[in-house]
């Protein structure tokens, strides 16, 4: 449960960062080694699964679509031009206003990383599908301990106290 979500975070903010879609980082996230401190009781991709029911129908199925594409050049360019489309109200007005806030949220996010966790979310980003899990964890870990500095500690420090991880791992236990 600890390091659940804060890897989730940590994970959605490289998605978002390297133009990656966030049903990739449900399937990363999803696993967790049985020896690890996280628990099974917060589940990012539960969280990512309410989102997707909200997203409109066109970008469901552009998402999808660009899902099935093996990665690589054509699947970034793809990711790319769907988060155009987005930012250019393709999937209406409610798509295009949150993909421009996280377009915003992103840039200042990511820049206010240290470097050691940009090079780590960038190794994320590189790494084969099989191996994120552990990376995730890795990168959670580091984080949880002070190994990317004071603040992203104190930020980690604060998911974990925030109403939303305490809801999460609520509905996780409730069977939801």
């Amino acid at each position: 449960m600890k390091l659940h979500l804060i890897a989730a975070t940590v994970v959605t903010a490289a998605m978002l960062a390297t133009g990656t879609i966030a049903a990739s980082a449900a399937s990363a996230a999803s696993t967790t080694p049985s020896d690890s401190p996280v628990s099974g009781d917060c589940r990012f991709a539960q969280r990512l699964e309410a989102a997707w029911k909200h997203l409109p129908a066109e970008l469901r199925g552009d998402l999808r679509a660009l899902k099935n594409l093996p990665a690589g050049a054509d699947r970034a360019e793809e990711a790319r031009a769907i988060r155009d489309r987005a930012l250019g109200g393709d999937y209406g007005p409610r798509a295009q206003s949150r993909a421009g806030q996280a377009q915003d949220r992103r840039i200042s996010v990511v820049a206010g990383f240290p470097a050691e966790l940009r090079a780590d979310l960038d190794e994320l980003k590189a790494a084969a599908p099989e191996s994120r899990p552990e990376l995730v964890k890795e990168i959670a870990d580091t984080a949880l301990d002070g190994g990317y500095g004071a603040k992203v500690q104190s930020l980690v420090e604060r998911v974990q106290s925030s109403e939303a991880w305490q809801n999460c791992v609520a509905d996780r236990q409730a069977g939801n």
